[in-house]
């Protein structure tokens, strides 16, 4: 026999601004924490990076709420479905005073890596049109039936922060940490949006997925450290251990985009070959792009004397991977790669002993 299927739930959708919710919190009318909400989890760098994302005008994720009649008061309230986190956020940076249960977890300030020129400023320390750019800012709300039942908002609070589908180790990161690294890495990989997909290097599903940021990652990582496998706990170690300072974050910004500037360059040379995406691969975006940085800038920055790279010689020129870069479509279009080279394209391409192949390849006279 079939199971019965509820009829559609019907949703209002609305927009509201800040200036509302804070006018609602005033009046008792706000419930942010039904029972179904956690407590307040955020870490000081995701408040950070909520309150310029409102600065910038960057659009944030889809507001629930549900009106329900208080018989006490009779007057309309607000229930929070989802949304919670953010709106207490907003609401702790803008008047914290209008919070019932203020506690230190509530205070912070925009943090650096997310905003230099308003770093370390309250509400009040902003200048006048920066808080009102806040407080008038429109976010999207959706209003949820005052019938529908707690079974059906259970239902539809689990389905809303529950994708059915496991982020990648990307995405987990994006979720994870808000700090100097990640911030660098988007902004350097935002910048390449358009080369990314003129090079073929990443569709638009790839993107979606942040694995742009996620090679972009592996770049900076590399200036700083040489060639390294690609490995999750260790690039995860990274974030953290930089998230809350990253002193080289200047000199790491200069040779990663000096490199990408040199990787549109060298494949612009060959548009037009019909085998040009065979070298515009992650793989070989990572081996050029670590090639020219030792050409250009050397060792890495915080690399050892007795590193992978000891063994290479650095006495080479951009017209040498210029002229190896030929050399490669040649044999890749051809199938005449080297035995060690071929070896190394048919095994894991992102492990440190492939990676290492691939830069031998184009650093040999």
């Amino acid at each position: 026999m079939q199971e019965d299927i509820d009829a559609p739930i019907s949703v209002t959708k609305t927009v509201y601004t800040v200036t509302d919710f804070l006018e609602w919190q005033r009046a008792g009318g706000l419930n942010l924490r039904p029972y179904f909400q956690r407590g307040d989890v955020w870490t000081p760098k995701a408040k950070s990076y909520l309150i310029d994302t409102l600065i910038r005008g960057y659009p944030v994720p889809i507001i629930y709420l549900q009106n329900k009649q208080d018989r006490r008061t009779i007057s309309n309230v607000r229930h929070v479905v989802d949304g919670q986190q953010r709106l207490r956020t907003i609401l702790a940076y803008v008047a914290p005073e209008v919070l019932d249960n203020i506690t230190d977890r509530d205070q912070f300030t925009i943090l650096k890596s997310h905003n230099k020129t308003l770093a370390g400023m309250t509400f009040r320390d902003l200048p006048p049109e920066i808080q009102e750019r806040i407080t008038d800012t429109e976010l999207s709300v959706h209003v949820l039936p005052a019938n529908l039942s707690d079974r059906h908002l259970l239902q539809l609070f689990a389905r809303l922060n529950s994708t059915g589908e496991r982020l990648n180790d990307q995405e987990l990161r994006n979720a994870e940490f808000h700090g100097e690294f990640k911030t660098i890495a988007y902004m350097l990989s935002y910048d390449q949006i358009d080369r990314w997909q003129q090079w073929g290097t990443f569709n638009p599903r790839y993107l979606a997925q942040m694995r742009d940021a996620e090679l972009t990652s592996e770049l900076m990582i590399a200036t700083l450290l040489g060639i390294q496998a690609k490995n999750k706990t260790a690039i995860d170690g990274i974030y953290r251990k930089y998230d809350d300072s990253f002193q080289e974050a200047n000199e790491v910004i200069r040779r990663v985009r000096t490199g990408f500037t040199f990787l549109d360059d060298l494949f612009g040379r060959f548009y037009g070959h019909r085998d040009l995406k065979k070298i515009t691969t992650q793989s070989w975006v990572y081996t050029f792009f670590v090639a020219f940085d030792l050409c250009e800038h050397g060792r890495p920055i915080l690399s050892p004397k007795d590193d992978h790279l000891s063994y290479f010689n650095f006495d080479f020129t951009v017209g040498h991977l210029v002229h190896k870069a030929e050399h490669l479509l040649e044999v890749l279009s051809t199938g005449t790669a080297p035995d060690n080279l071929a070896k190394a394209l048919r095994g894991a391409s992102t492990d440190t002993r492939s990676r290492l192949t691939r830069l031998e390849f184009l650093l040999e006279m």
